[in-house]
């Protein structure tokens, strides 16, 4: 009596579950399982009543019964999706190659462009001193973030500081 005092009610049902399982083989098992699948039976939810539709007659033209299912109207063709038009310039976003590695362009949707440099001090002076106050930097990514109206621009001058500080370094 003082050990089954001391049980809770949560391990008694586990003792008894468990000696229940141990003596049971594969067939036994099997058996329950597809007793329990023929006992199922599936619910069954009068949707048009719980969402306040209106009933259907239920059969379709070829006499089959479809429920509240009516054919969708036909939507108007969506037109496609604008083009861009030959005169708007596109953007280079090729990377630019350099000894220290490359720095990449990568077109953040229509508006943005980030720009990465690898971790490399004099690349790191370059895209900085060149994009700070015209772009944001994003320290998750560790990139810089433009906007498109000003890209070119500042790929140029990234283009034109590193010939300068090429032509530094030769002389």
């Amino acid at each position: 009596m003082r050990f089954a005092a001391a049980l809770s009610a949560l391990s008694m049902v586990k003792m008894s579950a468990s000696a229940l399982w141990e003596k049971r083989d594969e067939a036994w098992l099997r058996e329950l399982g597809e007793n329990l699948c023929r006992a199922h039976t599936p619910i069954v939810f009068d949707w048009e009543a719980r969402l306040g539709l209106e009933q259907a007659d239920g059969v379709n033209g070829q006499g089959e019964d479809t429920g509240n299912v009516r054919p969708l109207p036909v939507a108007e063709a969506t037109p496609p999706p604008a083009q861009v038009s030959p005169d708007e310039p596109k953007l280079d976003l090729s990377p630019m190659t350099t000894p220290h590695g490359d720095i990449a362009f990568i077109a953040l949707g229509d508006t943005e462009v980030a720009i990465r440099n690898p971790a490399v001090e004099p690349l790191i002076e370059v895209v900085r001193g060149t994009v700070k106050g015209r772009g944001r930097w994003q320290p998750r990514f560790k990139n810089w973030i433009v906007k498109v109206e000003d890209f070119e621009e500042v790929r140029c001058e990234i283009g034109a500081r590193l010939a300068e500080a090429k032509d530094q370094r030769r002389a």
